[in-house]
């Protein structure tokens, strides 16, 4: 799968991106990477043909963007719905061409049942996942290490982490081990199958009904 086997090369950054601010913001780290401080990199962007709107950037997003994710949507920010203070909470991470269903599912979480589940747009787990392993290699050996992206953000949030990619499990599941078992990956592992994207997305559980099946069940364990 091509974004696990750009995890194997240290010189390939890779990137999935939902919105065009997200493209903005990473294609302009990229130039300056590359053409201002000469580093020898090789930048991986994955995009979709798919026709959405854009919407215009949030404030204070392009550092999330860069180090490979941010707080897309709270449940708070869910339109004409008042959670209780101890509604169960919960988080949902999607990528690229996912994201509207995530966020078409934390509607449905939101409004039908109660749940404060908060969107994250993921735009790279191998960044998430090479700066976790830098920081853990300094730790073993006595050094002094910044709290990473992955510790301040989804590390530090409460509830179960529900993370739906179009790509294998494998993907989202590459920051499994720093999230103490909270996390349950959602993709489309398989091969040689054909049909429409809405009947393949409902047959691999990567649409909002699905998403929401997942979550639900996953709070209940």
């Amino acid at each position: 799968h091509s974004l696990i086997l750009a995890s194997t090369n240290p010189a390939v950054i890779s990137y999935e991106t939902a919105y065009a601010f997200e493209q903005a913001i990473i294609t302009r780290d990229a130039l300056r990477r590359m053409l201002e401080d000469h580093q020898n990199v090789i930048y991986y962007l994955t995009l979709q043909n798919e026709a959405w709107q854009m919407p215009a950037m949030p404030p204070g997003v392009e550092e999330g963007v860069l180090r490979g994710c941010y707080l897309l949507r709270p449940a708070s920010a869910v339109a004409d719905v008042a959670l209780p203070a101890d509604a169960p909470a919960l988080q949902l991470c999607g990528s690229g061409s996912i994201l509207p269903a995530v966020l078409a599912a934390q509607e449905r979480l939101v409004r039908d049942h109660g749940v404060a589940a908060a969107v994250h747009a993921v735009t790279s787990y191998q960044a998430l996942r090479r700066e976790q392993i830098e920081a853990d290699i300094a730790r073993m050996r006595g050094q002094a290490a910044e709290p990473t992206w992955l510790e301040q953000t989804l590390q530090a949030t409460p509830g179960p982490i529900v993370a739906a990619s179009d790509w294998m499990r494998l993907v989202p599941d590459q920051v499994a081990p720093w999230l103490s078992g909270r996390l349950l990956a959602l993709g489309t592992d398989g091969f040689g199958m054909s049909d429409t994207r809405e009947a393949l997305r409902k047959h691999f559980g990567v649409d909002p009904d699905s998403v929401v099946r997942a979550a639900l069940w996953r709070l209940g364990r």
